[in-house]
């Protein structure tokens, strides 16, 4: 759906999504529908990055909006980078 900005990028709230897993890292379904996996530190979800989306959610206390999620790959010399 196309924003007004023309970016192509439309807000998705995620906040229903995402309620049971505040400051918890998850792995998202490519297409932002699902949780895949989740748990309290990155190596709890490090074998599921390859099936989707990883972020850490932050604290749920607000509503969370996101614009565009960045993939975080696990380096194989423990050094995040996008």
């Amino acid at each position: 759906m196309e924003n007004k900005s023309g970016n192509g990028l439309e807000p998705q709230d995620f906040t229903q999504l995402l309620k049971d897993y505040s400051n918890k890292w998850v792995v998202l379904s490519f297409d932002e529908k699902e949780v895949i996996k989740s748990g309290d530190a990155y190596d709890d979800i490090m074998d599921f990055t390859d099936k989707g989306i990883v972020m850490l959610v932050p604290d749920n206390s607000q509503t969370f909006f996101n614009h565009k999620i960045k993939c975080l790959k696990y380096h194989t010399q423990n050094q995040f980078y996008s």
